[in-house]
């Protein structure tokens, strides 16, 4: 993965397709196979248009994602359950063809594993997860 891949500031889910669509390969017309762009956001950001516009884009196009959900069950100070209407945001994936997890975050090595699945997904050209 190249570090151009990576972006946590304004709308991350929005930047982060431009930053998987420049991992394609034009001279070869496919995708180049280590690179995986991955997005980190939080659950307040889940309720934005431009992260709807983004998971569907990426999932039209296959783009080689991996979106990580921040939960802290807070949008700045409002609390999730006020402003999502399922239990789980992973849910929410399904809308866009994607497979959605759900790890506890405090668990290195559950995250690690759902993180190696889900990179070898998206450079077997599964797309985003």
């Amino acid at each position: 993965m190249c570090a151009r891949c990576i972006d946590r500031c304004g709308a991350p889910a929005a930047s982060t397709v431009s930053a998987s669509y420049a991992c394609y390969d034009a001279g070869f017309g496919r995708w180049a196979s280590k690179w995986v762009a991955l997005c980190f956001f939080g659950d307040g950001a889940s309720s934005e248009g431009t992260f709807h516009e983004a998971l569907n884009i990426a999932s039209i196009w296959k783009l080689p994602v991996v979106y990580f959900c921040e939960n802290n069950g807070y949008a700045i100070s409002t609390p999730a359950s006020e402003t999502v209407s399922v239990p789980d945001i992973a849910v929410r994936a399904a809308g866009y063809a994607m497979p959605g997890h759900v790890v506890d975050g405090q668990d290195v090595m559950a995250v690690y594993d759902i993180t190696a699945v889900a990179v070898a997904r998206a450079r077997a050209g599964g797309g985003q997860v």
